[in-house]
Formats: C-alpha cells, structure tokens, sequence
C-alpha cells in the first residue's frame, strides 16, 4: 500500500473519477469536510464503499479506507456508523493524542463489527499521531506497545503547522522549521520501533512532476514505506519510487533465507551486517509484494 489517495467525501465528482486510478489506496476524507456538509459526506463515503467492495485478499485492487472525525468531536461516532456497513479496510484517526484513543477507537470498531458484514477484527488503524503538539509527544507511547489493530503510523504536516502556531519558509516547495522534522522522524522511527509502516504526509507540489519525485524520493529514503497523495498526478510517481528495489529484495532474499537456517535466532549476520526478527518481518512483506 505505497500510495494513498484523499479524496473528500463531500466531492461526488472527485468519487467518480478514483476507481479507474491506480492509486493503492483510496482515502476516503470525513475530516475535512465543512460541518454543514458532514452528513452528506457520509452517505456519499458509505456508497462508495458500498458500491466498489474491496478486491479478495492477494489481488490486484484498490483498498478503500476512511479519514474519520478526530476522537472529541461530535461526528466521530456517527462516521463509523455510517461506514462500517461497507467493510473499510482500515480506518485513519486524525489528531490521536495517545494508546487511550485507539483503545477507544478499536472498541468501538468491535463493536460495529458484529453488526456488519466485517470479519471481527479485521479493520485496520492507522492513527495519525504527529498532528498536534501533544500527539507528536505521544509517538514513543504508540510505538512501545501498539494495539493489535494499528498496521502503520501517519503524520499531517498541515495540522501540525494550524495546531502548534508554525509555518513553512521557503519560495515554491515548503520547507519546515526544526520541529516538524523531529515530528517526521519520530514518526518514521516509532514505525520501525513498533513493527509498523510509515506513512509520509502530502506533498502540496502537483503541477511540477520533477519537484515532486525529489519529494518522495527523499520520503523513501528517510525511511517511509508510503505516501499520502493530493492529487491523481502524484499516485504513479508514489507508486514507482516507494516500490522495492532489486537489490532490497536481494537483500531481503538474503534475510529470509538465514533466518531459515537458524529459526530459533533473534540476529542473524546478512552481508556482514546484523538483521533482527523486525527485519525479518519487513523482508517478507516486501518479497509478498507483487
């Protein structure tokens, strides 16, 4: 799942136009719709779903997740309810603020599940856990011991900076002031830390394609494993630059294989360089990648 495209849920139009796109995800935004159109986007997020089920499992396909309200507010609630009946792979929290808000998320999600057709516990969390001066703080909890649910960790550049009183510098592409790139790293390294994928904030940059890879590139290398996408232009640049490399499933090949041969270690020396059990995990979901 390297790219993730929000699409609005308010934006019928923009609904219609996703399903013939190649994005890996679609991102299906409750949280950023106006409070007077709130209701409507639920119905509008909850045909989609209901019409466009996700592909079976190990198939090519679109997965479709929803942006719900943040815990607090007075929509949250009401946004699962209006999309679980549709079977959301996972579900994308804004503003978490801690490991209370997805205890309380996941219980609720448990909750609609037995009324839906979902397989119990089978939705997905990713919290996005660097939106706010008290989230970005949190990360390290997350990251100790994360809900069974939470499959990655994900940042908003854009909250962070409306939250916490910053802005970006800089002619064209943004450039962020020291606190926001201790944000991005936490969150980059809380993944690693916690056995989950790491999920890189959108790029405003749409019209400029050269721009725009040098943005993701350097996403890939500072270790995220997938990015948000704004606009359709910027889901095949996403996809061709977070996919793996020939010589990290080499390495992963490498990695799997000495594993094999002593099952019982917790590291194992690949290439003259140690690979523990987190490694592991990381190199076979990157040789199941199609």
């Amino acid at each position: 799942m390297r790219s993730w495209l929000v699409v609005p849920a308010d934006e019928p139009a923009k609904l219609e136009k996703v399903a013939g796109l190649d994005a890996d995800v679609i991102l299906l935004d409750l949280s950023c719709v106006a409070e007077g159109a709130k209701a409507d986007a639920r119905r509008s997020a909850a045909e989609f779903l209901s019409t466009r089920p996700a592909p079976p499992p190990g198939l090519p396909g679109a997965r479709r997740w929803v942006r719900i309200n943040p815990l607090g507010s007075a929509h949250w609630r009401e946004d699962l309810v209006a999309v679980m009946p549709g079977v959301p792979d996972g579900i994308v929290l804004p503003r978490a603020t801690g490991a209370a808000d997805i205890t309380q998320l996941a219980a609720e999600i448990y909750e609609l599940e037995q009324k839906t057709p979902a397989e119990l516990n089978s939705v997905r969390i990713v919290p996005q856990v660097g939106d706010t001066p008290a989230g970005a703080l949190a990360i390290n909890e997350l990251a100790s011991d994360p809900h069974p649910r939470v499959s990655g960790l994900s940042w908003d550049a854009d909250a962070l900076m409306a939250s916490g009183g910053m802005r970006p510098f800089g002619k064209g592409v943004r450039r962020w002031p020291a606190p926001f790139a201790q944000v991005r790293n936490a969150v980059v390294l809380a993944a690693r830390a916690g056995g989950l994928f790491a999920l890189e904030t959108a790029s405003n940059v749409t019209s400029n394609a050269d721009i725009f890879r040098n943005i993701a590139s350097e996403a890939r290398a500072a270790g995220f494993d997938a990015m948000v996408a704004r606009h359709p232009a910027q889901v095949k640049p996403i996809c061709e630059i977070f996919a793996p490399t020939p010589e990290e499933r080499e390495r992963a090949a490498a990695i799997v294989a000495a594993f094999d041969l002593q099952p019982e270690a917790l590291v194992v020396s690949v290439d003259r360089h140690a690979a523990d059990r987190g490694e592991l995990a990381r190199a076979r979901a990157l040789l199941a990648e199609g």
